[in-house]
């Protein structure tokens, strides 16, 4: 059973417009955040993970396929882990919670597309936790 979690958000509608809420969700892990751009839906993310620091991913604008896969070795993984893949999309909000120990693979099914991603430890300590494998290593170019 994986650990990764979805967190359903919803849309509050009226004449002023549109309300996108997440109010199960808590900000205490979060210590910083990036918004990914992908204009094109050949582009392919990834492979990057980090033993120690936990994600959080919500599609802004478009949609995207996002892979995931729990590295058996950080130094020399199997490539023949089989990767958990979810479709997020804008129109449905999402926050997928990731917790620590994976590696992801990102690519946008539409174009111009925008995933907000939180981090939960700073810059600093990431880079130093930062491991990136080529995106045909557990599949990525097939998403």
């Amino acid at each position: 059973m994986s650990d990764i979690r979805l967190i359903a958000g919803d849309i509050f509608k009226d004449y002023r417009g549109d309300l996108i809420h997440f109010n199960e969700f808590d900000f205490k892990d979060v210590c910083r955040y990036y918004i990914i751009h992908h204009t094109e839906t050949d582009v392919i993310r990834g492979w990057h993970g980090h033993q120690f620091e936990k994600k959080w991913f919500q599609v802004l604008r478009g949609s995207f396929v996002l892979s995931f896969v729990k590295p058996d070795d950080w130094e020399n993984p199997s490539k023949n882990l089989e990767p958990e893949i979810f479709y997020l999309s804008a129109d449905e909000p999402t926050l997928l919670c990731l917790p620590e120990g994976y590696a992801n693979c990102v690519r946008a099914t539409q174009p111009d597309s925008l995933l907000l991603v939180y981090s939960g430890k700073p810059i600093e300590e990431a880079k130093l936790d930062s491991w990136r494998w080529e995106p045909s290593m557990w599949g990525g170019n097939a998403i």
